[in-house]
């Protein structure tokens, strides 16, 4: 038989077949063990033996009863990570607190933690553009063996930044013209050192 890591197996005594009963004798039920049976024994053990014994029924007193071993094979859980899409502004710096998500399927309490990046964090990750956002899994016992990952990029997306441009007063006199260099104006959230050098 097989089951799934961190599910327990519960033998009920019946799970077997039996060659060589006449006459109406009967193996009623079987003891069975395996090492395999508990809900952190690892794929790579896999396959474990299932040991019989102890047959009982009836009529068996004339049989020389041998036993085979069966196999249980431990298959791997699903772990799914999900990574939520997000926007920030151009300027905003991430660190991994600022993504969300989520991670599912982590049996028998498992240390396996993760973070969440993405080359778009720095302050100076263009604006209108994405950038993947991803999980970096941390495994220090070695469980992931145990597991099919699924882990899907989320996607940041850097928008842009408000910037205010005010043209600076002036005056003049009737009768003079007036011609601007591009430079009257003052300009408020500018960030990363980018600079407005003129305007019409």
């Amino acid at each position: 038989r097989s089951k799934t890591y961190g599910d327990a197996v519960t033998f009920a005594g019946t799970e077997f077949t039996s060659t060589g009963l006449i006459n109406g004798d009967a193996v009623n039920s079987i003891s069975l063990n395996s090492a395999g049976a508990v809900a952190t024994a690892s794929v790579a053990g896999s396959a474990y033996s299932i040991v019989p014994s102890a047959a009982s029924g009836s009529g068996l007193a004339n049989y020389s009863i041998s036993y085979t071993n069966g196999a249980l094979t431990v298959t791997r859980k699903d772990l799914v990570i999900v990574n939520t899409d997000r926007s920030k502004t151009y300027g905003e710096v991430l660190t991994n607190a600022d993504f969300a998500g989520s991670i599912t399927g982590i049996q028998n309490s498992d240390n396996i933690t993760l973070t969440r990046s993405s080359t778009g964090s720095a302050a100076g990750a263009t604006a209108a553009t994405t950038y993947p956002i991803a999980a970096t899994l941390a495994d220090p016992d070695n469980k992931l063996a145990n597991y099919t990952v699924t882990n899907t990029n989320g996607t940041l997306t850097v928008t842009q930044k408000a910037l205010a441009i005010t043209a600076t007063d002036r005056s003049k006199t009737y009768g003079d013209a007036v011609t601007f260099a591009g430079t009257e104006f003052t300009s408020t959230g500018l960030i990363n050192g980018d600079a407005v050098n003129s305007i019409s």
